[in-house]
């Protein structure tokens, strides 16, 4: 048992990422055994909020301040973007090759990789706040849930704001 489970991802391998708050990630086998722990000293911080697979079975890791990205078949792990707030919630957007990341009192962070996933120091982060008076921000800071709409739009789930339809180049949001 792995205690406070935040995600699971399963890695074309068949090996299981179970990611926790405070006891890093437990790796299984296909068959449900423990293969190894990851924690601090392969990764920044054993608090994992989020996890997301992105493409060659990278994980997205949301830590409290920070994106990591985790190559599972290297071990090796790189900070991606530094926040400042909580990394709730992602969502990977393979077409586009953007990584949507919501956050608890901060908003949306959208993380571009300039050249592909393979050079991670080469990302374009934007910013989307809840701006109060703006009918077309974020109708909250603290987002639950991100998923797809269509080619222009990402859903934004919020906490006490309902639930936003968000223009993927402007961050209009209706």
């Amino acid at each position: 048992r792995a205690g406070s489970t935040t995600a699971m991802v399963q890695t074309k391998d068949g090996d299981i990422y179970v990611s926790t708050l405070g006891n890093g990630i437990y790796v299984l086998d296909d068959e449900g055994e423990l293969k190894t722990v990851l924690g601090r000293g392969i990764l920044p911080d054993d608090r994992i909020y989020s996890m997301e697979k992105g493409p060659d079975d990278i994980l997205f890791l949301g830590l409290s301040g920070n994106i990591v990205a985790y190559d599972s078949s290297s071990g090796r792990s790189v900070v991606v973007a530094e926040l400042g707030a909580i990394a709730y919630c992602q969502y990977y957007d393979v077409s586009n090759d953007i990584l949507w990341v919501g956050t608890i009192g901060n908003g949306v962070y959208k993380i571009e990789f300039a050249d592909g996933t393979a050079d991670f120091g080469k990302v374009r982060t934007t910013h989307f706040m809840h701006v109060k008076g703006n009918e077309l921000s974020l109708s909250s800071g603290n987002v639950m849930h991100i998923a797809p709409c269509d080619s222009s739009h990402v859903w934004i789930g919020t906490l006490g704001g309902g639930l936003n339809r968000m223009d993927m180049h402007t961050g209009e949001c209706s």
